[in-house]
């Protein structure tokens, strides 16, 4: 907006400055890159960021451990999948150093999300736990 008006209305570079509130210098620079490459030369580009740590290729590898492995196979002592143990996998398989969250991340990039298990008694005395609580414990 501030080179269009400096440009297309014809104000003065120092009153757009004041009037947007910044520093005449800044106008001066846009109106220098517009001059030699148009609005397009204005246009901010993102900043790269960082390689990335967790490739198409891990991700897949990740998708594929976690559906159809368990840690017990890696050698842990659980059956659950955890983000501390696909961190570990991940810097024992590919020599990665990637965070919990990295990892949360890309697995739900591949369409998995943590799910909390839910264990059922098969032992479970209905009958016993009513007598405890409505006799015995009325007793204790």
């Amino acid at each position: 907006m501030a080179v269009n008006s400096a440009r297309a209305l014809g104000q003065s570079p120092e009153v757009i400055a004041k009037a947007y509130n910044f520093y005449r210098a800044c106008i001066y620079r846009w109106l220098k890159q517009y001059d030699e490459g148009g609005f397009e030369a204005l246009e901010s580009d993102m900043p790269p960021g960082a390689e990335l740590l967790v490739t198409n290729e891990r991700d897949a590898w990740l998708k594929q451990a976690v559906l159809n492995q368990s840690p017990v196979d890696f050698g842990y002592d659980t059956p659950l999948w955890t983000c501390h143990i696909l961190v570990e996998l991940l810097k024992n398989k590919f020599d990665v150093t990637a965070s919990e969250s990295t990892v949360r991340l890309h697995l739900k990039n591949v369409g998995l999300t943590f799910q909390k298990p839910e264990y059922h008694d098969i032992e479970r005395d209905g009958q016993g736990i009513v007598y405890f609580l409505n006799i015995k414990f009325q007793r204790i």
